[in-house]
């Protein structure tokens, strides 16, 4: 009854989601998505919600809730600042959140570039959730949606985290997606990889996402 209970939240929130999110395309100072993630082990509900405060200055905010079907669940979640330096590269400061860490500050860079139909992000932050064994989290994130017809477009997206410290590789996540966007939704087959010191693992299923 409880693992049906959080499912049940989950599809809430991201009906939520849909239902407050207007029927064009945000302006240009807001935009964000609501990503659910249905797999053979897991679902989890992608939001994200970013905003323009003032010149050069950004707000971007991110939460991952996971629930299995052993009744685990499990949240990841931050909020970063982010100033614009030259064009398509930002400085930022963040704070994350999580059962296991707590809040964690960090600081770093970002660059952003779009080209066509293709688009590529890259980070590299240093937390300090110990001061004593400094980490740092390397992400990157590269999508193509190419226009098949008017009206339709196939989507391709790939995201790979990798959380590095003085002792070497710790954490590693990636998030597959392939298949077809109509207006604002997207939809198809999903992939979500982690590697740690227990090993690999991987949840397959399929997901769909609005972009507003």
């Amino acid at each position: 009854m409880a693992l049906k209970q959080k499912l049940n939240r989950m599809i809430s929130a991201a009906a939520l989601c849909l239902a407050l999110a207007p029927s064009q395309p945000a302006s240009a100072g807001t935009y964000g998505s609501a990503e659910l993630m249905s797999g053979h082990k897991s679902t989890t509900l992608d939001l994200k919600v970013g905003a323009e405060l003032a010149p050069r200055v950004g707000l971007f905010l991110r939460n991952i809730t996971t629930v299995d079907y052993k009744n685990k669940a499990d949240y990841f979640g931050f909020g970063e600042l982010t100033y614009n330096v030259v064009e398509g590269l930002n400085v930022l400061v963040q704070a994350e959140v999580s059962p296991a860490s707590g809040i964690v500050p960090g600081a770093g860079a970002e660059y952003i570039a779009q080209v066509d139909n293709l688009s590529v992000y890259l980070a590299a932050v240093g937390t300090f959730a110990n001061t004593s064994s400094p980490q740092v989290e390397l992400i990157a994130v590269a999508g193509y949606s190419p226009e098949l017809t008017a009206g339709l477009k196939l989507v391709l997206n790939g995201e790979t985290f990798t959380l590095v410290g003085l002792e070497g590789h710790i954490f590693s996540a990636q998030r597959i997606r392939a298949g077809i966007g109509i207006g604002q939704f997207e939809a198809g087959p999903a992939l979500n990889l982690t590697e740690s010191n227990d090993g690999v693992s991987y949840d397959l299923g399929g997901s769909i996402k609005f972009n507003f």
